[in-house]
């Protein structure tokens, strides 16, 4: 009660302040806006994983042996058919072509195929070479400049060689992460026809969009700014702003609903907007604290990246409740009985009914009588609907992204493809095994034998590479693994080597660890998929402990928990439907089967938790106003035990009416989801 009394006060004060309500939000904007353009960064997407073996220990390479830390990228040069790379002519335009990318700027160096320390980089017939070269910045800081002259060399390359194909892509091309696409403004375009059929109201519809979009702008600039003092990555405002978005329609929706409902009744403007913040605000209170809870329970998974954008998307929920409790208001007030929906006249049949605003919705109405004639066949029904969705969830595949899987025909793509023919899909994952050798009076020596231990591993292709820095502190040895980066035998390699570890360490006294980008990604999808569990255990016992307070109850909770959960496992299987199985993928641009990014399971969980409690709190709490209303107007107490007079068969009535009214009052305040 005291915090309906508190936002009923809010809403009215921000209905009778409504300008200066206007002038602070818009005036936080352009302070905020001013702020990030002069102090803001850069976003970097860093997906680095501190505390596991290969980030310890690519953390450790980078001081002792920073050659093989860096970002590269790989130039492959494939003659004519018949001829041979070791030609004079061919070997004369790679060395040229060398020498000339070494002095580009930005680059730390470039190795010939046939430079005497080079291994593995001419295929074993001889139709393929690799020019290998080193950046000294991560790939989404290299500037255009430098990959522009890179493609320009290559262009020059070919042409060179009549005949021949060359292709440049490597880490540096690496580049295939989510960003913002002409989707996300569809999608608003999408939005506000819906909600203008949904309202009947070209104003009552602007209204949810236009704050919505205001929130996001507003978490816009913090995130920008806050570029400056933090690492963020690239894909942080996109959650930020999708689920922005998604709750900034919904908590302007319910209290816009809420409001027209109570003007069609005759209440005054002022007094239905206080009342509108007060009940339908509570339920956004509610809700909106629910989900930055667990938006900020991402950081469950030891990531920062992830923890960043969890932090980063529960700002966003949060503009968006402030928003809908102190501008939405202001704007209601600047609309004024503008907004109260256009009286219909009853047809005939239903000339005796009462004139209510639940009365209208003919179709919710409708569809909520038949989903409850008989509970226990809808339950089941739709409980082996979304079964039947889970299933290939079994089948769902995650990693990092991999060049193997970018756009066909991006230079990232076709190079992956080239190397995969002529050296073998692992070329594109190398790993590397580190080795502290500062203690051995032999490191050239224990590193050979090192590399002839981890040559009989299964799934390795081939050891090109073993050597100890300058000062013979640090050894390493580089690993070809028979398949490509992102697969499940890949992740086995990983793990045998490094079980490996203690027979080394016995045998040599030599602490071996294994790392490189292919072992970073692993590990980061291990502990993502490790974190979804305890993450899951988080939201669902939230969602139990927060709805059993609100409601009183225990069924509500948790059916909304089961609920929530067999979506989370419908949405994975329908994911590894389009993904693994390549189910309608064309239409959904996916080219080929391929793993889904990492950290997309865990953000699913998050989104959809905010969506299902946005909509369980909606519903649930206007069925309850309905169903205490009804008690109420009967002399029944809701929070004690009825009366006497107050027959079993009576309550059951009212519990019914009230789930009908209330669904069908509320049907307004949804809209289907892009």
């Amino acid at each position: 009660m005291k915090v309906s009394s508190f936002l009923y006060g809010l809403g009215r004060a921000a209905f009778r302040r409504r300008i200066a309500v206007l002038i602070a939000w818009l005036g936080a904007l352009v302070v905020l806006a001013g702020i990030a353009g002069v102090a803001g960064g850069k976003f970097e997407d860093k997906f680095n994983l501190p505390g596991t073996e290969s980030q310890t220990a690519l953390d450790s390479l980078a001081r002792t042996f920073p050659q093989v830390t860096g970002t590269t990228a790989q130039l492959i040069v494939i003659p004519p058919a018949g001829t041979s790379v070791r030609e004079s002519g061919v070997r004369k335009e790679i060395e040229a072509t060398t020498k000339r990318i070494d002095d580009l700027n930005r680059v730390s160096g470039a190795t010939s195929p046939f430079d005497k320390y080079a291994k593995g980089v001419i295929s074993d017939d001889d139709s393929a070479a690799i020019i290998v070269i080193r950046l000294k910045d991560q790939a989404q800081s290299i500037p255009p400049a430098t990959i522009d002259a890179m493609n320009d060399e290559t262009v020059q390359l070919q042409n060179a060689i009549s005949g021949s194909r060359t292709s440049i892509g490597g880490d540096a091309y690496n580049n295939n992460v989510p960003s913002f696409s002409i989707v996300e403004g569809l999608g608003v375009v999408i939005a506000m026809v819906v909600l203008f059929f949904t309202l009947g109201s070209l104003r009552a519809a602007g209204m949810p969009l236009i704050t919505a979009i205001l929130g996001v702008a507003l978490t816009m600039t913090v995130i920008v700014g806050a570029t400056a003092v933090i690492t963020i990555s690239s894909t942080t405002p996109l959650l930020a702003v999708m689920l922005g978005l998604a709750v900034g329609i919904d908590y302007a929706l319910f209290i816009v609903s809420r409001h027209r409902d109570q003007l069609s009744s005759g209440m005054d403007v002022e007094e239905s907007v206080a009342r509108a913040v007060a009940t339908a605000g509570s339920a956004v209170v509610f809700a909106g604290v629910t989900v930055m809870i667990a938006l900020a329970g991402l950081s469950v998974a030891g990531i920062p990246f992830l923890s960043t954008m969890g932090v980063a998307a529960a700002v966003g929920v949060a503009i968006a409740v402030l928003i809908a409790l102190t501008l939405l208001p202001a704007m209601l007030g600047f609309a004024g009985a503008k907004l109260k929906p256009k009286a219909r006249a009853p047809k005939a049949k239903k000339a005796a009914q009462v004139a209510t605003p639940t009365a209208r919705v003919g179709v919710a109405r409708r569809w909520v009588r038949l989903v409850t004639r008989v509970p226990i066949l809808t339950v089941v029904i739709v409980v082996a609907v979304l079964g039947v969705l889970a299933y290939p969830a079994k089948d769902l595949q995650i990693a990092l992204p991999s060049p193997g899987h970018a756009d066909p025909g991006s230079h990232a793509r076709v190079t992956y493809d080239l190397i995969s023919d002529h050296f073998g899909a692992g070329y594109n994952g190398p790993l590397i095994v580190s080795a502290t050798i500062v203690g051995s009076d032999d490191p050239l020596g224990v590193m050979d034998d090192i590399a002839d231990e981890i040559r009989a591993v299964p799934g390795v292709a081939s050891v090109p590479l073993s050597t100890p820095n300058a000062d013979a502190s640090t050894g390493i040895i580089q690993v070809i693994p028979e398949t490509g980066p992102d697969t499940p035998e890949t992740k086995d390699l990983v793990r045998r080597i490094r079980a490996l570890e203690p027979h080394i360490l016995e045998k040599y006294d030599i602490p071996i660890a294994v790392t490189g980008f292919t072992a970073v990604a692993i590990d980061i999808s291990d502990r993502l998929g490790g974190a979804l569990i305890p993450f899951g255990i988080l939201v669902v016992g939230l969602s139990l402990i927060l709805l059993a307070m609100v409601f009183r109850s225990v069924a509500v909770p948790l059916k909304a928990t089961i609920g929530y959960l067999l979506s989370v496992a419908a949405a994975f299987g329908v994911t590894a439907m389009v993904f693994e199985y390549n189910w309608f993928g064309s239409l959904l641009n996916v080219h080929e089967p391929a793993p889904v990014i990492s950290f997309l399971p865990i953000l699913l969980m998050g989104i959809l938790f905010g969506l299902a409690m946005d909509y369980e709190v909606f519903l649930v709490s206007r069925i309850r106003e309905e169903y205490v209303h009804k008690r109420s107007s009967k002399g029944g107490d809701v929070l004690g035990p009825p009366p006497r007079a107050q027959q079993l068969t009576g309550a059951r009535d009212d519990a019914h009416a009230a789930i009908e009214d209330g669904f069908a009052a509320s049907a307004a305040s949804w809209r289907p989801r892009r």
